[in-house]
């Protein structure tokens, strides 16, 4: 005759609570659609931007990095529902050419005014908060 190992109500009631409770913790920390990804900037508020010249990438938490010439953006963004919120990045902290200088300084306007997005398969657009697109970005490749 086998015996059948029963466990305590209790134990159960306890066990289940903590299931709900890791479950809840884990939707609340929900990826975006945006987390891990990598973008080429296409144009900034209808101007064009030669091909390969700025990049963003978008990490985990809304960690958001870009570069434009100038050396590396850092920022963090809040993301969710077709709705983005970039905190200011900090200024650079090099000199550089003209061009590049005009550049990055129009990379931190743009990401500055963004307040929506909409993604596509293979593009990414920035709008600021009256609808009008700040920045078209594409994936790499």
């Amino acid at each position: 005759m086998t015996r059948r190992f029963a466990l305590p109500r209790l134990y159960n009631v306890r066990l289940c609570a903590a299931c709900i409770l890791l479950a809840a913790s884990c939707s609340a920390q929900q990826d975006t659609p945006l987390d891990d990804t990598r973008w080429v900037v296409s144009d900034i508020a209808g101007t064009p931007v030669p091909v390969g010249r700025a990049r963003l990438s978008i990490g985990f938490g809304g960690q958001l990095a870009a570069d434009a010439g100038c050396g590396r953006i850092d920022t963090v963004a809040e993301i969710g529902a077709g709705r983005i919120s970039i905190a200011a990045p900090s200024p650079p902290l090099r000199r550089c050419p003209a061009t590049a200088a005009q550049r990055d300084s129009a990379v931190r306007a743009a990401l500055s005014l963004a307040a929506t997005f909409r993604q596509g398969t293979t593009t990414l657009t920035l709008f600021d908060a009256a609808g009008a697109p700040v920045m078209r970005l594409r994936a790499p490749g």
